[in-house]
Parts: C-alpha cells; sequence; structure tokens
C-alpha cells in the first residue's frame, strides 16, 4: 500500500486537512515563483518540498502508517514556517503573494502541533500502525 493508499483509509477529516495543505502547498509554490521578487522564497518552499515528500516516503517504507511520519514535518517544515515568518516580516512578499503564503505558514504551524504531538507519542511508546486495521 502506497503512503497516499494509507492516508485514503483515515477519517474524512484528516483527508480533508492533507487535500487543504496539499493545495495551499502548490498555490503558494506556484505563487511564489511566479513573482520574480519573491522567486528565492519559492525556490526555498520548493526545496522544502521535495525534501519532506523525499524523507517522508522513506520513512513510511522504513516504519510503514505510524506517528513518527510527522518526524518529517518537524525537521522540514519548522524551519520553513520560521524562514516564511521573516520573510513575510520583510518587503518582498506583497500583494496577493501575501495572504496566499500567510494563510499557507498558518495551515503549516497547525499541522506542526499534530506533527509534534504524533512524533512525542511514537518516541514514548505509540508505536503502532494508524490503519484502520492495524
Amino acid at each position: 500500500m502506497s503512503l497516499t493508499e494509507a492516508i485514503a483509509t483515515q477519517a474524512l477529516w484528516i483527508q480533508i486537512w492533507v487535500g487543504w495543505l496539499a493545495i495551499f502547498n502548490l498555490a503558494t509554490l506556484a505563487a511564489l515563483l511566479i513573482k520574480r521578487d519573491t522567486r528565492r522564497h519559492g525556490i526555498v518552499v520548493g526545496a522544502a518540498f521535495v525534501a519532506n515528500y523525499l524523507f517522508m516516503n522513506w520513512l513510511y517504507g522504513q516504519y510503514g502508517y505510524v506517528r513518527l511520519l510527522g518526524l518529517s514535518h518537524v525537521l522540514i517544515w519548522t524551519p520553513l514556517a520560521l524562514y516564511l515568518i521573516f520573510a513575510l516580516r520583510g518587503p518582498t512578499i506583497r500583494g496577493w503573494v501575501r495572504p496566499l503564503t500567510q494563510i499557507f505558514v498558518g495551515s503549516v504551524l497547525i499541522s506542526l502541533a499534530f506533527d509534534y504531538v504524533d512524533v512525542a507519542r511514537w518516541i514514548m511508546g505509540a508505536q503502532g500502525s494508524l490503519l484502520p486495521d492495524g
């Protein structure tokens, strides 16, 4: 079973949340890359997305669909969120790209709250599969 198939077995709210994140990931990436003055930020976001995708799929291959998958977000999205928060304080992200980026950062921060809890729970022994039949 692929990671995407495993996510599809989860509660509807989790599937909607993952879809929300995917939409804002791609929209923010595209918006930042389109504008010349934010392209550098777009490259950083794109690199983080690729790193997250590769690391999360590696974790899934090693451990299965477990809480430890949140480690990918903890290690990659935490610095990305901090980077974008500081970037939003500067003058380069403006216009219609600014609120899109703000929504993305807010979504990442909400996701990170779940991910930090999941990783902590995994470290404390909750290492079973998150699949319904697991």
